[in-house]
Order: C-alpha cells, then sequence, then structure tokens
C-alpha cells in the first residue's frame, strides 16, 4: 500500500482523476478496496479468498547459487513452481491492455489493480530470484516457503535479533515486511488480506505518514529519469533479483540455535542480525520507492485512457444468463490482456455480475422497504434480512 500510495503523490491530477474512473466499477463488490492504495493489496485479497489460481503472476523466480555443499541450482524449476515469466508476462499483459484499451470497463478495473500489486511485488527481491534446493530428488524454491505454499517452497525459517517483526516467522515475510521499516502501518507495506476490508481506508493516514517519509528520505533525485521513465521489466526484475543474491543471503545471516516452530516447516533455521535488520530496512525501502517512482511514471505516461469498449455493461440487476453472455463477451478480452485461460475470466467475470446483481437487488429490497442500511437500527434489520 505505500508504494501506491507514493505513487499516487506523484500522479498528475489527470492521472488521478483517471484512476479513480477506472478503478470504480469493482467498488460496488469492494468498498473499502476501491481507494487507489487500498486497490494495490485486491489481488492479494482475492488470491486468499477467492482465486489461489493467481498465485503464480505474483513471481518470476531465477535461481541463485547455493553456498551448501554438494548442491547447485538444478536446471529444471522447482516443482509446481510458476514458470520464469508468470510475473513479466502478466505485467506486460497488463500495461500492454491498459495502454491499448483493449478491455471493457471491468477489465480495466481488473487490470489495473492487478498492476498496482504486481509493479510492487516485482522489487521485492523473492518475486523475483531465490535459491533452490534439493531433496528427495526433488528440487524447491528455499526463501519462499511464505509465499509459495503448496507451489514448491519450503521455508527459510528465521529468528530476529533485538527486532520481532510480527507475522516474519520466514525468510519472505520478513522481506515482505521490510524488515519492520513499516511497523506503524498496519498489516505491512502491502496490508493484510486477512483483516476487515474497512481497516484498509483506516490506516490510510498512517499509510500516507509512511509514503511521505519514505518520500523524504528517498527523493526522486535519488534515481537516474532512465532508472524511473524507462519501462524494462525483464531489467527491472534482474535489479531484484541480484539483491537476492547481494544482500538476501548474504553474510549477516547466522543459524539459529533455537528458533520458534514455524507452520510452515523449518529448514535450517537462521537468524537474522541487528545489522543484517537495518541493512535489509534501507535496501527494502529504496526498492520500494523505485518501485512509486516508476508506477507514477508509467501511470502519468499511459493515462488518460482511450474511450473503454463496452461502456453499458452494467446494469442493476442482470439474470445468470445474461451474466453468462456478458462474462462470454468480456472473457476473450480479459484472457488476452492478462495471459490467462478464456474459461477462468469467463468464471471470474461471471462471478463478479453476479454479485453485483445479488448486491444491487438488496439494495432494491432496502429501497423498496424504506430501510436505511446505514442507520443503526435499520442496519440490523439489514443483516437480519428484512
Amino acid at each position: 500500500m505505500v508504494v501506491a500510495e507514493m505513487a499516487w503523490l506523484h500522479m498528475s491530477q489527470p492521472a488521478r482523476d483517471t484512476a479513480t474512473q477506472a478503478l470504480s466499477p469493482l467498488t460496488p463488490f469492494y468498498p473499502s478496496l476501491s481507494s487507489f492504495h487500498a486497490s494495490s493489496v485486491w489481488l492479494d485479497v482475492i488470491n486468499t479468498t477467492l482465486m489461489p489460481a493467481f498465485q503464480p503472476w505474483h513471481y518470476s523466480l531465477s535461481a541463485v547459487p547455493s553456498p551448501s555443499p554438494g548442491v547447485s541450482p538444478p536446471p529444471q524449476p522447482a516443482r509446481n513452481a510458476p514458470a520464469p515469466s508468470s510475473l513479466l508476462q502478466v505485467l506486460s499483459s497488463a500495461i500492454a491492455a491498459l495502454q491499448g484499451g483493449h478491455t471493457d470497463v471491468f477489465g480495466r478495473a481488473f487490470v489495473l489493480r492487478v498492476l498496482l500489486n504486481l509493479l510492487a511485488d516485482l522489487h521485492q527481491p523473492l518475486h523475483c530470484a531465490d535459491r533452490q534446493r534439493v531433496g528427495e530428488g526433488e528440487a524447491a524454491w528455499e526463501g519462499m516457503g511464505g509465499g509459495m505454499s503448496g507451489m514448491g517452497g519450503t521455508a527459510r525459517q528465521v529468528s530476529v535479533e533485538q527486532y520481532a517483526v510480527e507475522a516474519a516467522d520466514t525468510l519472505f515475510d520478513f522481506w515482505e515486511a521490510a524488515g519492520g521499516a513499516f511497523e506503524e502501518v498496519a498489516g505491512g507495506v502491502r496490508g493484510d488480506p486477512a483483516r476487515p476490508g474497512a481497516a484498509f481506508e483506516a490506516d490510510k493516514q498512517d499509510v500516507r505518514a509512511a509514503a511521505l517519509a519514505l518520500a523524504a528520505q528517498f527523493p526522486l533525485s535519488a534515481f537516474t529519469p532512465q532508472e524511473v521513465q524507462e519501462v524494462d521489466l525483464a531489467a527491472w526484475a534482474a535489479g531484484s533479483g541480484s539483491i537476492t543474491a547481494s544482500v538476501v543471503y548474504s553474510g549477516p545471516l547466522q543459524p539459529a540455535a533455537a528458533a520458534p516452530p514455524s507452520p510452515h516447516g523449518a529448514v535450517d533455521p537462521i537468524l537474522l542480525t541487528h545489522d543484517y535488520n537495518l541493512h535489509v530496512q534501507e535496501v527494502a525501502k529504496s526498492q520500494l520507492a523505485l518501485a512509486a517512482y516508476r508506477l507514477a511514471a508509467l501511470l502519468n505516461a499511459t493515462f488518460p485512457l482511450p474511450p473503454a469498449e463496452d461502456p453499458d455493461t452494467y446494469s442493476p440487476c442482470i439474470s445468470l444468463q445474461e451474466a453468462a453472455e456478458r462474462g462470454a463477451r468480456a472473457a476473450p478480452l480479459l484472457a488476452t490482456a492478462l495471459g490467462m485461460t478464456v474459461a477462468v475470466a469467463l468464471a471470474l467475470v461471471v462471478m463478479l455480475y453476479r454479485e453485483r446483481e445479488s448486491m444491487q437487488r438488496q439494495l432494491l429490497l432496502l429501497q423498496q422497504a424504506q430501510i436505511d442500511p446505514h442507520s443503526p437500527s435499520d442496519g440490523l434489520l439489514a443483516r437480519q434480512g428484512l
């Protein structure tokens, strides 16, 4: 969320207005996840609750050497690991879809949320490169237990010296939290999908303060115009991946004598020293600032958008058959834009059409009964089904 908020601070007003309008079609479904900064964690939320099939989109891993005796990165990817270019492919497709206008209003709202989330992921080193371990004849990503559960990852369990980073029991989680650099932001850098949606908006002041502090520490002048403005996703991923080798698995890592149990399964628990913790915070914050400036530059250059296809896609109430028909028209565009199968895109479109229909029908019933869903007493009646 900090990346999106900092990008917002560096976007032009026309770009802000266009982004707000582009995100709005999904607002009825996720009202507390529709501001610009909160929309950046939307993909994490649906990945957790609705669409785990999107999990590979968050990674584009290459292998870095392991110092373990007799162990080297195998030539084949880890079992069930994402394709090497999953993250890059989806990001590239999302940018092309936005810039070309090759999607309807629903697809545009979806694609922009994907872009906000994944561009930040691209700047987290363990989303782009990791060590691989060989055990029982199979390869597995070493540090990815927290982020790659069920996808070929094993947990590099950690114990943090002097610092207690909440929910950072694996090396991946520790880097996701930027080494605890933004503890004032509840849910960390990108938010916690397990928390109630309303909390995302409640944290806006903390997110804004963190973004302002980050911009003050790493101003735009800290980076070259070429670094920020030249969109080269492969180079950006390579830059993040190089940090995995030079920083993530650098010298300060030490064996941990007694680490607490990990829900992901321990793999040679390690101690993250105080010096390592401070270094991670600085490197992670620099990466987050760079991601924010790149996102702002990209959206300033992309917006305003060309007219969306099928601008009258949404009506208050539609039947399942109509939802399927409209989904059939929108799904190929969305599938082409993001490289998903038409079947997955169709399922997603129909699901959201139907969710909108259900919500609109409930609002109509409340209006007919003259019940205000926002008042304490009437809201109770609404929750009880009138």
